[in-house]
């Protein structure tokens, strides 16, 4: 399957403009990022896997004004999950079980990556005070992407990734 710009575009839209709603509600952990970031990972490989959850991550930093050294943790972390993902769906089939235990995996490197590890390196907060702070937002952030992923991830797939209409633009390579 071959991603290409307008498949990468639709899609990353649809994540920013979600995580900008999303926004209103103060709802932590809820994103879609790891959801859309499995089925580009699947079909579009490593590169496309790094760029799309990077991306997704840097881009909604710098349109809400909060673009930072966290944003740089976390879209590389991020990006680190989506190469992660390519390289686990090359081995596995792209079913529900698969994609929800890669989701919990990823999301628990993630929140342990960003929120217990870089977070006291950023601001002033103890190791400890971040490892129980984090806590209910992983939960959080658990629950929100296995549901995604249950629900959406498969629509993501089948709706624009396999759709041919979405099939025009410079195809990213496959790594």
């Amino acid at each position: 399957m071959n991603i290409t710009s307008l498949k990468f575009f639709v899609s990353f839209a649809i994540v920013l403009l979600f995580r900008l709603v999303r926004g209103l509600f103060t709802l932590p952990g809820l994103e879609p990022v790891m959801t859309t970031t499995i089925p580009f990972a699947k079909e579009g490989g490593k590169v496309a896997g790094f760029l799309f959850a990077a991306f997704s991550i840097a881009i909604f930093d710098v349109v809400t004004g909060t673009a930072g050294w966290g944003t740089v943790v976390n879209a590389t972390t991020y990006g680190i999950v989506g190469v992660a993902a390519a390289s686990w769906f090359q081995r596995h089939e792209f079913s529900r079980t698969n994609t929800v235990g890669f989701a919990i995996v990823g999301t628990l490197f993630y929140d342990l990556i960003t929120g217990v590890i870089a977070t006291p390196l950023l601001y002033p907060i103890s190791f400890g005070q971040a490892a129980v702070g984090q806590i209910p937002f992983t939960l959080w952030h658990l629950a929100g992407n296995v549901a995604f992923v249950t629900l959406v991830s498969p629509l993501i797939h089948r709706c624009i990734l396999a759709n041919p209409r979405f099939s025009w633009g410079r195809e990213v390579a496959h790594a």
